[in-house]
């Protein structure tokens, strides 16, 4: 009973995924653009539990950077 619910549950784990909703927001973009960029594979590597999609937020936060330092350029 000594461990945190938080390390019981896995939460730490779930604070570092995000879901579609999370990416339509972080890109400010509507569910269709989302669905589009999926499509067209313009989006970081994601991966599905059922038919929900996810990301790692370590793996997009790199590819925003990376993104941001092409603009840069």
């Amino acid at each position: 009973h000594g461990t945190p619910l938080r390390e019981r549950t896995g939460m730490d784990l779930v604070e570092h995924i995000l879901t579609t909703e999370d990416m339509m927001a972080v890109l400010r973009v509507s569910r269709r653009t989302l669905d589009e960029y999926l499509a067209k594979q313009k989006l970081p590597k994601h991966f599905r539990i059922g038919r929900r999609v996810y990301w790692h937020r370590e793996v997009v936060e790199a590819w925003l950077r990376q993104l941001g330092e092409a603009g840069d350029a």
